[in-house]
C-alpha cells in the first residue's frame, strides 16, 4: 500500500512538472497503462479501495480465520495449515496479508458474516467441451463420418479416440 501511495505521488508530481504520461512511465519504469491508471485517480485511496474491496478466494474462509484469531491462533503459517485441511489451496502470503491488520488492533476483530456457498464454475476447457462436443457428435450422427451412417456408440468411440479420452463423460450425456 505504501508503494501504491509513493507511485501515485511520483506520477502526479511528474505530470504536474509537465512530463507526458509516456515520459513518466519511462522515468519511473512503469507501463503506460499503470501510469494512466495512477493519473486518472485523484487520490491513492481510489486505487487502494479497488485492491482491498474486491472478492477473493479467501472470502469463504475469513469467518474461520477471524474466529481462530480470536481464540489466540495468530500465526499465519498455523492458520494456513488449518485452512489447507478445510480445502484452501492458496498461499501463506494471502493469509498473512489478510491477518496483518489484526495485529495493529487493540481488540479482537469482529467475527464477520458467513458468506454464501460458492457456485461451481466449470473450467474453460470443460465448459467449452460441454457446449461443443455434443453438438459435434450430433452433427456426425446426422451426416455420418465420411458419408457412412454409424451408431451413437460408434460415434462416441471414434470421438473418444480423437479427443484423447477427454470427452468421455460429456459424450455419454448426449441424447
Amino acid at each position: 500500500m505504501a508503494r501504491t501511495r509513493d507511485r501515485h505521488a511520483a506520477v502526479h508530481s511528474l505530470l504536474a512538472a509537465g512530463h507526458s504520461q509516456r515520459a513518466a512511465a519511462a522515468i519511473l519504469g512503469l507501463s503506460r497503462n499503470t501510469v494512466n491508471r495512477f493519473a486518472a485517480a485523484a487520490t491513492a485511496d481510489e486505487l487502494l479501495v479497488k485492491a482491498t474491496s474486491r472478492a477473493s478466494r479467501l472470502d469463504r474462509y475469513k469467518p474461520c480465520l477471524r474466529q481462530r484469531w480470536n481464540e489466540g491462533i495468530t500465526t499465519a503459517t498455523t492458520l494456513h495449515a488449518e485452512l489447507q485441511a478445510r480445502g484452501w489451496h492458496g498461499s501463506v502470503q494471502a493469509v498473512e496479508r489478510y491477518v496483518r491488520p489484526f495485529r495493529a488492533m487493540t481488540a479482537a476483530p469482529p467475527p464477520g458474516p458467513v458468506p454464501a456457498p460458492e457456485e461451481h464454475k466449470p473450467q474453460t476447457q470443460a465448459a467449452s467441451s460441454f457446449v461443443l462436443m455434443p453438438r459435434l457428435v450430433r452433427a456426425a450422427l446426422k451426416t455420418g463420418f465420411g458419408g457412412q451412417h454409424i451408431s451413437p456408440e460408434q460415434a462416441r468411440q471414434s470421438f473418444e479416440r480423437r479427443s484423447g479420452g477427454f470427452a468421455v463423460g460429456f459424450l455419454r450425456m448426449t441424447p
